[in-house]
């Protein structure tokens, strides 16, 4: 009787069925709900967010030095940063254009001690509601943070005391 050579039925089919659940674990992987394409939009509105508070961050700084250096007051500051005052500087209005921000306003500044604190709102590209921000002492955070932005707000509305 002749050898055959060559790989039987049962081989092939066990060997689809392992390619099978390799590609669902693949594709749950890429796809599902804790997958990689999840992952990365999560990063991307991180990132955004980082980028919002890192602007606001700035845009404080600058604000305070300016306010330092020629005696204005921070408020006044702000508005000939943003672009709405005489003789404006493009600082904080060309960033903000470059990170994706349509408008930032400050509303208000606290100080109490060492404690300095700001609140406002900025508007971002592709929305038609703008975002509540507060800084406390150097730390920005947004209102989209939930739990974060509201401990925050609790330490600068205790600068009103």
């Amino acid at each position: 009787m002749k050898k055959q050579n060559g790989i039987t039925l049962i081989a092939l089919v066990i060997t689809i069925v392992v390619l099978l659940i390799l590609a669902g674990v693949s594709m749950a992987m890429v796809l599902g709900d804790n997958g990689i394409l999840s992952k990365a939009k999560e990063s991307k509105t991180a990132m955004k967010d980082a980028t919002v508070k890192e602007y606001i961050g700035n845009a404080i700084a600058y604000v305070e030095t300016e306010a330092l250096t020629t005696s204005a007051t921070v408020t006044d500051a702000w508005y000939k940063a943003e672009g709405s005052g005489d003789g404006a500087t493009k600082f904080a209005s060309d960033m903000a254009k470059q990170n994706g921000i349509t408008e930032a306003t400050m509303t208000e500044r606290l100080s109490k001690g060492n404690a300095v604190g700001y609140t406002g709102t900025v508007k971002r590209e592709g929305s038609d509601t703008a975002e509540n921000w507060v800084s406390y002492n150097g730390t920005v955070k947004l209102s989209s943070e939930g739990t974060d932005f509201t401990s925050l707000k609790e330490k600068y509305d205790a600068l009103k005391n």
